[in-house]
């Protein structure tokens, strides 16, 4: 029996205000799932579908049950960096969502062994009891929702194949359709070579730390080996390092240390000594240290004016007053104003 479309309008009109507050619901959830689990993407965006386009695929499908046929009347999409982690965030969803089997798809296994094109990997959920038991979720129960998860180059290819189609009346000329589908599969290739690339990154990683903790030290100083040896450092002299880093702040320290004549890791260790430990503790009390400082704090503990005559390169004017008391444990006050009020670094402590 063919569904009346002007009444299905109407309802869903009614009805689609909650499945906005769904999407949110749902945004919030993975959000949060995703964060805990350690899985970096790039966004995670929710939308309800309009009323004018519900109409329109009801028709297109001719749904007897379009309540429980239409699947995406609330989609969330997952835009990951890497192929790697489609399966990880698939593997989540299957364990917080209550997923309905029948109507979820997998569009790679779809495509063929011999073919390109749309990739993407598509779950159709519902919350779980132990969810809508929650004064929060109650309003949801037996809402379903389609969660959406594919690579950002995947996203990319997805939105220009179909923005460019939909302008065509879903209908290319043949040698657009051909390159269009040739960088789906160049793009394919591009995916797994970044998650490979990642994961070799990752094995770097864990290898360099493993050589620091063992007292190997003869290794290049790179990010790696720099935040690995930190950590190392200030666990063993029972104090908190941050790690976190930028690209831009990485490359200057590390050009830093270049300059100031320190090639691997073992050359940086002359300058953390018990002495810099004793007065970096005793300047500073109990704080988490940041790894940018507390580097460029031992170039300057360790040969102050050779620092700023080999090294510095002027991306800071400034200083707290800790660390000049911190370097006043090695030079006197004379030395240490002159060195900077010559390259006229601030100090409130002068």
């Amino acid at each position: 029996m063919r569904v009346n479309g002007k009444a299905f309008e109407q309802s869903y009109a009614q009805r689609r205000p909650q499945y906005e507050r769904l999407c949110v619901v749902v945004q919030n959830l993975l959000t949060g799932i995703l964060s805990n689990a350690g899985i970096d993407f790039m966004t995670i965006e929710g939308r309800a579908k309009t009323v004018k386009s519900a109409r329109e695929k009801l028709e297109r499908k001719r749904y007897r049950n379009p309540d429980k046929e239409m699947t995406d009347l609330a989609g969330v999409r997952i835009v990951t960096y890497l192929e790697a982690d489609v399966p990880r965030v698939s593997k989540l969803i299957c364990e917080e969502f209550a997923e309905l089997t029948n109507f979820s798809v997998d569009k790679n296994n779809s495509l063929g062994v011999d073919r390109v094109g749309y990739r993407s990997l598509h779950h159709i959920c519902k919350l779980t009891d132990e969810r809508t038991r929650l004064a929060e979720y109650k309003n949801f129960t037996d809402f379903q929702f389609e969660v959406q998860i594919r690579t950002g180059l995947q996203h990319t290819w997805a939105q220009i194949e179909h923005d460019r189609n939909y302008k065509f009346g879903h209908i290319l000329p043949q040698e657009i359709t051909r390159r269009l589908f040739l960088a789906a599969g160049l793009l394919e290739i591009v995916d797994r070579e970044f998650s490979t690339v990642a994961a070799e990154i990752e094995e770097y990683s864990k290898a360099t730390s493993l050589k620091v903790k063992s007292g190997e030290l003869d290794i290049e100083i790179d990010t790696a080996s720099l935040h690995s040896f930190l950590s190392e450092m200030f666990h063993q002299n029972n104090l908190l390092i941050d790690t976190d880093y930028s690209s831009k702040q990485d490359a200057a320290l590390l050009s830093e240390l270049s300059k100031f004549g320190l090639k691997t890791i073992n050359d940086l260790s002359r300058l953390f000594t018990p002495d810099y430990f004793k007065a970096l503790k005793t300047a500073y009390g109990e704080r988490v240290f940041e790894w940018l400082g507390v580097v460029r704090d031992g170039m300057m503990y360790y040969d102050l004016k050779r620092y700023f005559s080999a090294a510095w390169q002027q991306h800071w004017f400034g200083t707290e007053p800790e660390t000049v008391t911190f370097l006043m444990r090695k030079y006197t006050e004379e030395e240490v104003r002159k060195v900077f009020e010559k390259h006229e670094i601030e100090s409130t402590e002068f």
